[in-house]
């Protein structure tokens, strides 16, 4: 299994992120096992699946998957980028 771990602390909120190439999988293992998982494995609007559970202490631990997208351009920034270019003007506009 392949992993990465990520922490941050915001205004006493603890967080841990676990990326697990395999994270359906892992997903059903843990529910299996009794574990709670409050949001199944999905594909965000960024391009990265997500899965949610919260552990015992109820802070929140994000599972997720980045996969190849990881070193590409995410979708959030593209989106950003159109949304700051100029929109062309077509001929059949009308103007008042």
């Amino acid at each position: 299994m392949s992993y990465a771990i990520e922490t941050y602390d915001l205004a006493y909120r603890v967080g841990k992120h676990f990326e697990i190439r395999e994270l359906d999988n892992f997903c059903r293992k843990l529910q299996a096992k009794g574990f709670y998982v409050t949001q199944m494995p999905r594909m965000m609007p960024w391009g990265w699946r997500h899965a949610y559970l919260n552990d015992p202490d109820g802070h929140e631990l994000s599972l997720y998957w980045a996969g190849e997208i990881r070193m590409k351009k995410t979708m959030m920034k593209v989106a950003r980028a159109i949304e700051k270019a100029p929109r062309a003007q077509s001929g059949s506009e009308v103007h008042r």
